[in-house]
Order: structure tokens, then C-alpha cells, then sequence
């Protein structure tokens, strides 16, 4: 999820689009279905005709959602980190 092998990474690709979710969403499932290329190096996205619509927007809408997840993931370290500090504190003053 987070590697490039052939072409972008699928948090690359949700950090991207994140901010514009509804409008990529369908512009997305046809690069699934039809193919493409351009937009992230020399390397093209071979066709995918066996998927269907409906299975494409699901990996679409998985594949968008991972940069909320990430967010999501991140905050809680960060709160994490903030309560491991707040508790070293109090337990150095109370010394």
C-alpha cells in the first residue's frame, strides 16, 4: 500500500485526491476500467475490462478512504505521545 513497484502507491494516490473525493471518484473507476496513463510517470495503467463498475468504485472508494485512515491513525500517536509526556510530568513533580 505504501510501496511503488509499477506505479503509485495507493496512500499516494489517496493523499492526492483526498481533497476531492466526490469529483475523482468517477474519473478513478474509468482509469480502473478503461486504463491510462500520464499521470503518474512513463509507465501506463493497463485496462482492467474484467472489472465491473460496481467493483471498481468499491476499490475506488477504498483506495480514498486510506488517507483518512492514515490521518486518523497519526492523530492517535500524536495524542498517544501528548499523554506519555503529560504522565512523565506529573510523575516527575510528584517525586
Amino acid at each position: 500500500m505504501d510501496v511503488v513497484l509499477l506505479g503509485p502507491p495507493y496512500t499516494a494516490i489517496a493523499a492526492l485526491h483526498s481533497a476531492r473525493k466526490e469529483v475523482m471518484l468517477e474519473v478513478l473507476i474509468e482509469k480502473i476500467i478503461s486504463g491510462g496513463g500520464g499521470n503518474w510517470g512513463m509507465a501506463p495503467m493497463v485496462p482492467n475490462d474484467h472489472v465491473t463498475e460496481d467493483e471498481a468504485r468499491a476499490m475506488t472508494e477504498w483506495i480514498l478512504s486510506l488517507e483518512s485512515r492514515r490521518a486518523k491513525e497519526h492523530a492517535k500517536k500524536r495524542a498517544e505521545l501528548t499523554w506519555e509526556r503529560s504522565s512523565s510530568l506529573i510523575e516527575k513533580e510528584t517525586l
